[in-house]
């Protein structure tokens, strides 16, 4: 093993699974290829976010209504970003099917794109506010943060479905195979029942 690997292999800490976490030999700087293509693609932003503002005006439009899905409709003026589309789950619509079940008969019909938020949990739902020792051994405090702690954003975390805001005209053919299968799933729900 080359000596900076096994420097950098040394420095990695393991707390959890999902915190990969180097805390020495790293440098905060973008490598010149990626700012070169920020840069470029920097030029194309307003494109960009025009055409996800379009896209998710077409989703939101086409999905509104459907009961048990709740689509976010942004402020005239206000510019998204639009990382994502997110639909709130009302599982009491769908007769107590649980959200998990929802989004396994959706990614059944081939929409492997549609997500429930992982990374973006409530704080007090991260192994890094439960338990900081393995990632700041130093850190000699308690914290108290547990699951329950905040039940609103638990059950707004939980109830989230994701979709990508695709930004091209020519991807609209995508978005509609996308919002066919939602319309489906929903439409079949009590095909959903366990």
């Amino acid at each position: 093993m080359p000596p900076r690997a096994a420097a950098t292999a040394s420095s990695e800490i393991a707390a959890a699974p999902s915190l990969p976490v180097r805390t020495d030999n790293q440098s905060h700087r973008i490598h010149p290829l990626a700012a070169a293509i920020a840069l470029e693609q920097l030029s194309r932003l307003d494109e960009y976010l025009d055409g996800r503002q379009r896209i998710a005006e077409y989703i939101a439009e086409k999905l509104d209504g459907l009961p048990g899905l709740a689509v976010p409709w942004a402020e005239p003026d206000v510019r998204s970003s639009w990382y994502g589309l997110a639909m709130h789950y009302d599982t009491d619509s769908f007769d107590d099917v649980p959200v998990e079940r929802f989004h396994a008969a959706i990614q059944a019909e081939g929409c492997s794109e549609i997500d429930r938020p992982g990374s973006t949990c409530p704080l007090n739902l991260l192994p890094l506010f439960q338990d900081p020792g393995p990632l700041f051994p130093a850190f000699s405090g308690r914290l108290t943060y547990a699951p329950g702690d905040y039940p609103r954003a638990e059950e707004i975390h939980y109830a989230t479905l994701k979709l990508p805001v695709w930004h091209q005209a020519e991807e609209l053919p995508l978005v509609d195979r996308y919002i066919e299968a939602i319309c489906k799933v929903t439409e079949h729900d009590t095909e959903l029942k366990g």
